[in-house]
């Protein structure tokens, strides 16, 4: 006998709500836990597929902010006129849910500390191909740093800890991830360069997660002139990562605009005076090399300046005919003419309380 289509897709839809729901409400605490472990054999495995690999840090990704809320549920509402054994009543049953609750809480900080610890590990996993010089894992290590950058950056952290908490775990990451990008990323050899894909989402997850600690980082460390190909390479990728982070404090925007204006200037200086250049072979060969260290570098180097020299209000550094600044040369100049720190651009917003 045949069914109707309409009925035949009724059923269908009956069977597919209950899945959807599920999906909807998140795993259970135990599934997620389960979902860890075999992660976590996952990474001791060398011959499987990235494709796997991939599949559970998205699973955990997933799981992360949508485990399921315990069973108990908050008792109703009291009852007009009460007697006492009620009220007693209904104050142990608030106070077993309430109970209930906190220590799903607190498992599932736990768990997402466990979470973090396994998804950093698979943002340092190599698999060495020696033939061919490159780490079979790569595809793992930016899934990897894209998770969790995101994960440290989103506000629902804050469900399962308080202020301190949250600011003590980001400030801890930020670190872990800044001291990996500091040793290579695990390099497994000399003659190994961390591809650039890579290298750009480890550095981005230091903007998500919004660390101030990481923005004085990356202003020490990569605000140079060193035109070494690898050294290029994780300079634009920093400076990628510098347009990621929100409400700067004024004094650093003001020390990070100062210090690029300063250096990449020169630097635009010098790329621009190489075709000029009539020296020997060996300066004709430095000053090409200048020309391109600015040409690789410009547009984020630009791009960071204009970001920390825009005011809280919005308004962006411009010329005399509100034109945006294209260049290092007049991003310095506009920067010698706006350099007091009590003064706009360098003000913080003032907060509701301040005011």
């Amino acid at each position: 006998m045949r069914i109707p289509l309409a009925a035949a897709l009724a059923a269908l839809i009956a069977l597919a709500l209950p899945v959807a729901q599920a999906r909807a409400e998140g795993s259970t605490l135990e599934d997620a836990k389960r979902n860890l472990e075999v992660f976590g054999g996952q990474l001791k495995d060398r011959k499987l597929g990235n494709e796997d690999l991939n599949g559970s840090i998205e699973a955990i990704a997933t799981d992360f902010f949508t485990i399921a809320q315990p069973a108990e549920k908050a008792p109703e509402a009291l009852a007009e006129g009460a007697d006492e054994e009620a009220r007693k009543a209904h104050a142990a049953a608030q106070k077993a849910y309430e109970d209930a609750l906190k220590k799903h809480r607190a498992a599932v900080r736990d768990w997402q500390n466990a979470a973090l610890d396994l998804v950093f590990r698979a943002l340092k996993l190599v698999a060495y191909d020696a033939k061919n010089k490159a780490n079979l894992r790569d595809d793992v290590n930016i899934k990897a740093s894209l998770v969790l950058g995101d994960l440290l950056g989103d506000a629902r952290l804050s469900e399962c800890r308080d202020a301190k908490e949250l600011e003590k775990l980001r400030e801890g990451w930020s670190k872990q991830i800044r001291d990996a990008l500091a040793g290579d990323l695990e390099e497994p050899k000399s003659d190994y360069q961390v591809p650039v894909a890579v290298l750009e989402n480890a550095f981005a997850a230091l903007g998500k997660i919004n660390d101030a600690k990481s923005l004085a980082w990356l202003l020490e460390n990569y605000s140079h002139t060193n035109n070494a190909p690898a050294q290029v390479e994780r300079l634009k990728a920093a400076h990628k990562a510098l347009l990621l982070f929100k409400g700067v404090k004024g004094e650093l925007r003001f020390q990070l605009v100062e210090k690029f204006s300063t250096i990449y200037s020169a630097a635009e200086a010098t790329a621009s005076n190489a075709a000029a250049n009539s020296g020997d072979a060996k300066q004709r060969t430095a000053a090409a090399a200048a020309k391109k260290f600015w040409d690789d570098v410009k547009t984020d180097a630009i791009a960071v300046v204009n970001y920390y020299a825009t005011a809280p209000d919005g308004k962006a550094p411009a010329n005399a005919e509100g034109q945006a600044l294209t260049t290092m040369k007049d991003l310095f100049v506009w920067f010698s003419e706006n350099s007091r720190k009590n003064r706009a651009p360098w003000l913080d917003e003032k907060t509701d309380a301040a005011k």
